[in-house]
């Protein structure tokens, strides 16, 4: 077979068809890798927060999370399931219009962050099955580590 053989636009379409492949291919692959990110839940419920959408914001949390980090969500009235969760930490966060709570560090099991009143209020996010189970502040007393383990 000759060059001459070869129909006119054939050799574009087929480059055309490969590239899209390729680029469809890449796409599914970094969609499972980045699925697969413990602290996903954690920079969605940012993202969220961040434009005020209160409903995806709190769809990160998990049915049975708890929220211990003083305010509102105290030791003696947790904020426990997503009704109060929403209620009594995400709306008057982003009522007040403060800094979110800002990654500091991962250490493998929990996103330790500085709060929304920053250094005197440093939370802990925890993570199951995709979702954000537990938010504790390490500056509140009686709050053991992994809460949502109970």
């Amino acid at each position: 077979m000759s060059r001459r053989d070869i129909p006119s636009g054939f050799i574009n379409t087929s480059v055309s068809v490969a590239l899209w492949a390729l680029l469809l291919g890449s796409h599914g692959s970094a969609a499972s890798i980045e699925a697969a990110s413990p602290v996903k839940p954690y920079y969605d419920f940012l993202y969220y927060a961040s434009v005020g959408d209160v409903e995806h914001a709190l769809a990160q949390f998990a049915d049975d999370a708890v929220v211990v980090t003083g305010g509102a969500c105290t030791v003696e009235r947790p904020c426990s399931g997503k009704a109060a969760i929403k209620e009594r930490y995400i709306e008057p966060m982003l009522q007040r219009r403060g800094s979110l709570p800002l990654a500091q560090r991962y250490d493998g099991l929990r996103m330790h962050t500085l709060g929304t009143r920053g250094v005197q209020d440093r939370q802990i996010f925890e993570f199951r099955e995709g979702q954000i189970v537990s938010v504790y502040s390490e500056t509140v007393s009686g709050v053991a580590p992994t809460i949502a383990t109970r």
